[in-house]
C-alpha cells in the first residue's frame, strides 16, 4: 500500500485543489456532450422555421430573399456592397 512522505510536499499541496477547465479546452469538451448537438440542431430548426414563415415583404426589409435562406443557416451568407 501507499504511503506518503514528508518527501512529498508538492503533491500533497496539489490535492484536493480544484483546477480549472481552459475556455479553449472546456468549449471542445462540451461538443462531446450530445445534448450540445441537440440543442443546436432545435436552434438550427427554429431558425429554418422562422425564416421560411417571412413572406417577401418581411424578407425584402431584411435585405434578403428566399434564396439567401440556405446560406444563412449554414453561415456563409454574405451581404454584396
Amino acid at each position: 500500500m501507499w504511503a506518503y512522505t514528508n518527501d512529498e510536499p508538492r503533491f500533497l499541496s496539489s490535492r484536493g485543489k480544484a483546477r480549472a477547465v481552459p475556455p479553449a479546452v472546456g468549449g471542445h469538451l462540451s461538443r462531446l456532450n450530445p445534448l450540445y448537438w441537440l440543442r443546436a440542431w432545435m436552434r438550427h430548426e427554429a431558425a429554418r422555421t422562422e425564416l421560411y414563415q417571412l413572406d417577401q415583404r418581411e424578407l425584402s426589409d431584411l435585405g434578403i430573399t428566399q434564396g439567401d435562406i440556405p446560406a444563412i443557416l449554414e453561415g456563409t451568407f454574405r451581404r454584396e456592397q
